[in-house]
């Protein structure tokens, strides 16, 4: 029996007896929950996973809410340039700027496309390695959410942008201002950028109008805002550029958007191609909510609002 087989009669083996892990198909492995550290279970797992990448199919891994540290991420991504993998899940670990770096380091000679690595320690230092290698990898969707990053790394990531494949970046609750934003909204005018995620940062009108600005020029399909600084003041301005947008999700929610932002809104919406609009927790009345609840397109069709 070859190698891979043997480690994948392994897995399965783990699976049934200890629930451990799911096994979806022939390709894709999912650890199912946080899983205890003691008696070596993790890096067990982690080393059968490794031993079996080089001869196997498997392409899509989900190794998230594990308290995965950057010795065991560095061993396992230098096995990424012989493996098939396209999708590396890695969220909620354990995870700084070594595991980070290493990562970047391999994604030129991976086949990875989509890298998740959100709620971890990721600081300035392990994103701008990750921005640095983005050009020449094959990523399109790169998630930061939820780490220490802030416009530095920010800056770097939206420079990389024109000369990589990336379509989705997750950079929810972080430290980014309108610095950061303003380089990003310039940056998705030369980009393939389909999805901007950027809520609960320290974005205030100036960054929400700069990204309007971008909007018509840019293939952007959904842009997240939820929980920043922005007041009717940039929620009108977004609604002066949906018409001439391609966007078909907008998150608002949790902002300073009064009656005066959400009627324009509401006044722009049959004209654009929004399907989603998020103004939930802002400070739009109960006469702007019905406005709002009350809309639909020109086919009859009720448009998707939360208020």
């Amino acid at each position: 029996m070859q190698n891979a087989e043997k480690q994948s009669l392994m897995l399965k083996k783990n699976s049934s007896k200890c629930g451990i892990l799911r096994q979806s198909g022939a390709t894709t492995i999912v650890l199912k929950e946080k899983l205890p550290r003691e008696h070596g279970v993790i890096p067990d797992l982690l080393r059968m996973i490794r031993n079996m990448l080089p001869s196997s199919e498997l392409d899509d891994l989900h190794l998230e809410n594990n308290n995965i540290t950057d010795t065991e991420l560095i061993k396992l991504a230098e096995m990424l340039p012989s493996s098939k993998l396209n999708r590396l899940m890695l969220n909620n670990n354990q995870i700084g700027d070594a595991g980070a770096i290493k990562l970047a380091e391999m994604l030129p000679s991976s086949k990875l496309d989509s890298l998740g690595l959100e709620s971890n320690f990721i600081t300035d230092i392990g994103a701008m390695k990750l921005a640095e290698m983005l050009p020449s990898s094959s990523l399109i969707r790169l998630g930061l959410s939820d780490n220490q990053i802030t416009d530095i790394s920010t800056v770097k990531l939206a420079e990389a942008l024109s000369n990589s494949e990336l379509l989705g970046l997750y950079l929810n609750n972080n430290q980014i201002t309108d610095v950061g934003t303003i380089k990003l909204a310039e940056a998705l005018l030369s980009s393939k950028m389909v999805k901007l995620c950027l809520s609960n940062s320290q974005i205030t009108d100036t960054g929400a109008i700069k990204l309007a600005e971008a909007l018509p020029s840019s293939e952007m399909y959904s842009l997240m805002l939820s929980n920043n600084q922005i007041t009717d003041i940039g929620a009108i301005k977004l609604a002066e550029m949906l018409p001439s947008s391609k966007l078909a999700w907008l998150g608002l929610n949790d902002n300073a958007i009064s009656d005066a932002g959400a009627i324009k809104l509401a006044e722009i919406l049959p004209c654009s191609k929004l399907t989603l609009l998020q103004l939930s927790d802002n400070q739009i009345s109960d006469v702007g909510k019905t406005i709002l609840n009350n809309l639909k397109y020109s086919n009859g069709e009720d448009i998707n609002v939360w208020t």
